[in-house]
This record gives structure tokens, C-alpha cells and sequence, in this order.
């Protein structure tokens, strides 16, 4: 979504393409670092809790980034609780359903 909304978002709030860029790359890395922690998570509290609670992560950061209105809240939004949340549920997710099913 970055990449669409760049030019909306410089337009829109005068932020620098880097910025918005930085934000992203945070999400990206934290979407990364966030699969193994959620599979342990999965293992300890449950499937269903731990989907639940990305599903809410990134539902709240949909809803605080209407309310964005400077440079480190695109950064906690789009950046921290979007990259832990869809972190959360991809890749680990799949493998766990598979794992338990065969």
C-alpha cells in the first residue's frame, strides 16, 4: 500500500518520500522478524488467541492511521503494529494449520 499511496501521502501531508519509505521498511523487517515469535506463540497460548490478537493488531492500526497526522505516527501505524500484525498471521500461519493437520 506504501507505494499506491506515495504520492497521495506527500501530497496530502507534505512528508518526504523517504519517510514514507522508512515507515515501510520498518513494517517489512518487523513482518520478518515477527513469524518465528508467532509460531512459539502459537505453540504456547494457541492458534486462535494468537490469530485473534494479530487480526486486532492490525485492524487498531488501520483505525489509529486515520488519525495520522505526523511523520512517527505513519511510523508506528503502517510501520510497527502493521508489520508485527501481518507478520503475526502470514507465512507462519500456513505452516502451523499444515503441521497440524497431517
Amino acid at each position: 500500500a506504501p507505494a499506491v499511496m506515495m504520492l497521495p501521502l506527500e501530497e496530502s501531508f507534505g512528508w518526504r518520500r523517504d519517510v514514507i519509505s522508512m515507515a515501510a521498511g520498518v513494517g517489512i523487517l518487523l513482518y520478518g522478524l515477527t513469524g518465528p515469535f508467532a509460531a512459539a506463540l502459537m505453540e504456547r497460548i494457541g492458534l486462535r488467541r494468537t490469530l485473534l490478537a494479530a487480526l486486532l493488531i492490525m485492524s487498531g492500526s488501520t483505525a489509529l492511521s486515520l488519525l495520522m497526522s505526523k511523520p512517527w505516527h505513519l511510523f508506528i501505524t503502517w510501520g510497527v503494529f502493521s508489520g508485527i500484525g501481518s507478520g503475526a498471521v502470514a507465512s507462519v500461519l500456513g505452516a502451523t494449520i499444515v503441521n497440524r493437520w497431517f
